[in-house]
């Protein structure tokens, strides 16, 4: 969503937009804007839309990028910049292979397949990334610098955002709020990290703030003005604040001024921020909601359904009764995005003020930031005679005293406090009781029965009309009038310049590039003119005869009824049938007004005699009332409105009360209840990254959703050759097709399906050969040492949050194919940092897993068995600090073949200890190992180990008492001694460790060591035991939090059974081809004392051995 438009692509790949089109934004070909969705013209294969401030961008599914809309600074990438509409998608330059775009207030960031980000568009606050600022337009994408390994990007006001691999996130661009959380408020040109993030799964940016979801939670920095940052205060923040949401998050977006999120268990709707609690809330009550957007004003949810509604700021083409209006009205005001009523009563309080609309400044006094679709009371002061409503705050006159609530930046309320008000707040103190209100955008004008004229608030262009201009807030003081008022005087009040009909002439001051004070000339002025051709104001001043839209103004003859207007006309708001600006007062031709006018922003409203209203200028929102988004350059009747006796303008909407005290609204108004906009309930788009890794008779199958639609209701998984077709709900991204032929090889489809039927398949996964692997032992051998970059060729550790894919086949002794899994001795060293290590296979979803964990500062090794992913790589993922990475190969898992051989038969065998230097079992001396020093020992005929036919062996290895910094290697007797190690450790450290080791030809092994199985090596045809089926890794026991069943510590002497068939990828007790053994990657944490832990087969004598 940009800030008044809206875009949604269809499964079809066809782009839909709505809402403002004054720049073509829409991309339908014209700059007339729409209230319902219309398709942008010839584009097709849309996989992904942004939308920034005025321009729009599509991503098509060919990696190409395509804009429309606004391009004064190059914003669409076309090598070129004009501020003339660009009304139908034109293609980015010199951009192919994009697989993401997103757009800012006015520049745009593509991120490439290849993991670089590129930029274009306005860069005066860096945003770009390239090292530049300028405020001339970058028309041709330029590459990000320093950024590699990006998987998300996402783009703000004037600041951009980038998601590594790695799970870290790093900022660019403005950061006057903080916005690019690095604990500075320095804009950055470059790249920079934000601070305390790790474990990022998400981001999203807003206009001046910035979220992300990381390490399971919820965090957000940057301006905190309206509360968007969710913390339950209003201010900002440098570095990111963790929030705490009370449920679980699963997407987070950002608008302008606030903030959105899709909680997980229900899939309802969280939002905060402008409009809404500062705190992190549920919104609509919508369910099931897939996608979410935000925008300047306005909200949009994508329901499971298909059904897209919107909320905040809705267009009503033709006037709707107020829900919940008071009686007896006498008086109505019209803000920027809301309206004020003074209620007459016959008792105290004798009047009472309503509001309703946009409340994000506290303009609606009621004590909240909350917005409001009823009228609420205000409450204070109890005795008001006239109002007036500004862009974002609101005034009452009571007595001798103005009260005012709402924003106060400017001082608009008449004292120079707080920055906003959410109650009445007494102001101003006249002579005489109050006569004339008039509030601008951010300067309000009073006059008493004194004929007192003063006037306070913003001044920047003068507007106060005391002789001056000054960028400071302005407390109230008396205009300066050539000739001193001595009559009752009118007012009004532009966004930057003021209007007053004194004596027998009209005057302005304040703004004036358009020519909107009527002198004749476009130069700003600090007191009051004379308007030129105006007419003489009549007498009494029984009806308001001035308005002041945001660059126009108008006037009524009270004589005559004749209408006259000047100023900037590009919308027609002068209403004489042209679009050109006039610095004089022109009469609206034809046109008799009679009583009041008003003027929004770039509209003008007047009645007639006969009742009726009028209205022209620009209708974008439906604020002319005519049943069209159409504009108008001269008066058009307003639909189904007679007997009215009032009218207001605010911004972009009208307000009217009818005879018969109802109140009616029209164009730009605030509903907080999702309205259905389309459904693009058509069938899914393709499933994307369809991924398998073998099991035994099954294949563990993982995918993305489809990218152009996240309306799915279940994914088809489907096995080539048939043999396996397996349905799961469309929240599900992973799966299990089982029925497979052991020794054959599969690929899989992913297909989604919804109510309109099933999308197009995935392309076919990688190929898998299933069933059950023969272990293949190799002479230890290393493949990856980050120190040097053996492996990778990147000699650097491996970062905080960074993931690494590292070649696994045709590496250290291994086939280039036909390997379905591999062991590896992997340790870490040069530890920066309390952390953990996972090892999976490469193009799956990182599990929640982890295979090593240490403390800054040590050196830890373990065995790691793992399914070898795609492209024959695993990855590897580091949480926190950096560590160096070594991987040495111990034998790797040959792909099935069926029948199956007997070499490479697994037999696990209750634990023993086979060797112990301190009390000599397995025959060797009673004496500690000393430097360089070597032990074998036989493993042949040990342990319930056959005399022939063993390949390798399974051991638990421990060092205990070491007297100096070292390290341990296990290899086979007789073969020279290979440049790897097993264990690592420090003095006086006890290091266990889980080591498979090829057995040597005269049966033994330089090892300290407790037996757990053996391979065989083929050449007994009457071998028995089990062949190795590789799995995914999957947590199946967490004491902590109860994951298996067990929810607290072991204590002393303790011992759990801990169910490993049936979970976590492992085949049930009943299964077909029932498990003998597993392998577990086992952690203990939170320890005590010291102490040790074994495991062994439920139902055995506990061992004498340990396992850590």
């Amino acid at each position: 969503m940009g800030f008044a438009h809206s875009l949604v692509v269809k499964p079809d790949g066809s782009t839909w937009a709505w809402g403002y089109n004054g720049d073509g934004e829409l991309g339908n070909g014209g700059t007339t804007s729409s209230a319902s969705p219309v398709q942008v013209t010839g584009l097709t294969s849309t996989v992904a839309v942004s939308a920034g401030f005025a321009h729009s961008l599509a991503l098509k599914s060919d990696g190409t990028v395509w804009g429309w809309g606004y391009n004064g600074d190059g914003e669409l990438g076309t090598g070129s910049a004009s501020v003339t509409p660009v009304t139908a998608p034109v293609q980015a330059v010199n951009l192919t292979n994009a697989v993401a775009v997103v757009a800012g207030n006015w520049h745009s960031l593509a991120l490439k397949k290849d993991g670089t980000v590129w930029a274009w568009g306005y860069n005066d606050s860096g945003q770009l990334g390239n090292g530049t600022t300028s405020t001339n337009p970058t028309s041709t994408p330029v590459q990000v610098s320093d950024l590699i390994g990006i998987v998300a990007i996402a783009a703000g006001g004037y600041h951009s955002l980038a998601l590594k691999a790695d799970g870290s996130v790093w900022a660019w661009g403005d950061d006057t709020s903080g916005q690019l959380g690095n604990g500075s408020t320095a804009n950055a040109s470059r790249p920079v990290r934000v601070s305390g993030i790790s474990a990022a799964t998400a981001i999203a940016a807003g206009g001046y703030h910035s979220l992300a979801l990381a390490n399971g939670g919820l965090y957000s920095w940057g301006n905190d003005y309206y509360g968007q940052l969710g913390d339950g205060g209003y201010y900002d923040s440098a570095m990111p604040l963790r929030i705490q949401a009370g449920t679980s998050i699963t997407r987070i977006v950002a608008g302008e001024f606030q903030s959105m999120a899709i909680a997980g268990a229900t899939g309802g709707i969280l939002q905060w921020g402008y409009n809404y609690p500062n705190s992190v809330a549920p919104s609509t009550t919508l369910t099931n909601v897939m996608a979410i957007a935000a925008g300047g004003r306005q909200s949009m949810a994508l329901e499971a359904s298909g059904q897209i509604s919107q909320w905040g700021l809705t267009i009503a083409k033709t006037p709707v009764a107020v829900p919940g209006a008071p009686s007896n009205i006498s008086l109505i005001a019209s803000g920027g995005f809301h309206d004020l009523v003074l209620q007459q009563g016959s008792s105290y309080p004798y009047t009472t003020v309503w509001a309703w609309g946009f409340n994000g400044d506290g303009q609606l006094g009621n004590g909240s930031l909350l917005g409001s679709a009823t009228p609420m009371t205000v409450g204070w002061p109890p005795t008001a005679s006239i109002l007036a409503a500004g862009r974002y705050f609101s005034l009452v006159g009571s007595g001798i005293s103005v009260y005012g609530w709402g924003d106060d930046f400017r001082g608009q309320l008449g004292f120079l406090g707080e920055p906003r008000y959410a109650t009445p707040q007494i102001g101003p103190i006249f002579q005489f009781n109050i006569r004339r209100l008039a509030a601008g955008g951010y300067h309000a004008i009073g006059v008493d029965d004194g004929q007192a004229i003063k006037a306070w608030g913003d001044d920047t262009y003068g507007q106060i009309g005391n002789g001056t201009v000054s960028s400071s807030p302005s407390r109230p003081v008396p205009v300066t009038w050539t000739v001193p008022p001595a009559m009752p005087a009118v007012l009004g009040a532009g966004l930057y310049h003021s209007l007053g009909a004194v004596r027998s002439d009209s005057y302005s001051w304040g703004r004036n590039a358009d020519g909107q004070l009527g002198d004749g000339t476009t130069t700003d002025r600090s007191s009051p003119v004379p308007v030129q051709g105006a007419p003489a104001p009549a007498l009494p001043f029984q009806q308001p005869t001035l308005a002041a839209g945001a660059y126009h103004s108008l006037e009524v003859d009270n004589n005559t009824g004749n209408l006259y207007a000047w100023g900037y006309n590009g919308d027609g708001e002068l209403g004489n049938g042209t679009t050109t600006r006039a610095l004089s007062a022109t009469q609206v031709p034809g046109f008799t007004a009679g009583g009041p006018v008003a003027a929004g922003d770039f509209h003008s409203v007047a009645r007639k005699t006969d009742g009726t209203v009028w209205a022209w200028g620009a209708n974008d929102f439906g604020q002319l009332g005519n049943g069209t988004t159409t504009r108008s350059t001269t008066p058009v009747q307003v639909t189904g409105l007679t007997n009215i006796v009032q009218v207001s303008a605010g911004g972009v909407h009208t307000v009217a009360l009818k005879s018969d005290g109802t109140l009616w609204q029209w164009g730009a108004i605030y509903n907080p209840t999702a309205q259905g906009v389309l459904s693009i309930a058509g069938v899914p788009g393709q499933t994307l990254n369809a991924v398998a890794i073998a099991g035994e008779g099954s294949a563990t199958v993982s995918w993305s959703p489809p990218a152009a639609c996240t309306s799915v209701s279940s994914y088809t998984i489907a096995s080539q050759p048939p043999g396996s077709t397996v349905t799961v709900s469309g929240s599900t991204f992973s799966a299990v097709a089982t029925g497979l032929t052991d020794g054959t090889s599969y690929r899989f489809t992913v297909t989604a399906t919804n109510a309109a039927g099933d999308g197009p398949g995935s392309a076919p996964s990688n190929s898998v050969v299933v069933g059950r692997g023969a272990y293949v032992p190799v002479t230890p051998t290393r493949i990856l040492d980050t120190r040097s970059g053996l492996g990778t060729g990147r000699a650097v550790p491996l970062g905080e949050h960074e993931t690494m894919n590292v070649p696994i086949t045709g590496q250290g002794g291994l086939p280039p194919t036909g390997v379905s899994a591999v062991v590896i001795n992997v340790t870490v060293t040069n530890t920066t940092a309390g952390s953990y290590l996972t090892v999976w296979p490469a193009g799956v979803p990182r599990p929640t897993a982890s295979n090593l964990n240490w403390t800054a500062g040590k050196t830890v090794p373990n065995l790691v068995e793992v399914a070898v992913g795609v492209e024959g790589k695993v990855s590897i993922f580091n949480a926190l600090g950096s560590t160096n990475v070594i991987f040495d190969v111990a034998g790797y898992v040959a792909s099935p073949m069926e029948p199956p051989g007997v070499d490479g038969r697994y037999t696990p065998v209750v634990p023993q200890r086979v060797l112990d230097t301190r009390t000599g079992a397995g025959g060797v001396p009673v004496r500690a190992v000393g430097p360089g020093g070597t032990v074998s020992v036989r493993m042949n005929g040990q342990a319930g180990l056959p005399q022939t036919g063993v390949a390798a062996v399974v051991l638990n290895v421990t060092v205990t008492g070491p007297t100096a910094p070292s390290y341990l290697t296990v290899y086979p007797t007789g073969n020279i001694q290979p440049i790897v190690s097993n264990l690592n450790f420090v003095a006086g450290q006890t290091v266990p460790n889980r080591v498979i080791v090829k057995v040597g030809n005269s049966g033994s092994t330089q090892v300290i060591a407790d037996i757990g199985g053996w391979f065989s090596d083929g050449t007994n045809p009457a071998a028995t035991g089990s062949r190795f089926v590789g799995v995914t890794p999957a947590r199946i026991l967490d004491t902590r939090d109860g994951t298996g069943g067990v929810h607290a510590p072991i204590g002393p002497g303790g011992t759990i059974a801990a169910t490993v068939a049936g979970v976590g990828g492992v085949p049930a007790m009943n299964a077909t081809v029932a498990p003998s053994a597993v392998v577990l990657n086992v952690t203990v944490t939170d320890t005590t004392g010291q102490s040790y832990l074994t495991v062994w087969p439920d139902g055995a004598t506990r061992p004498n051995a340990s396992d850590l």
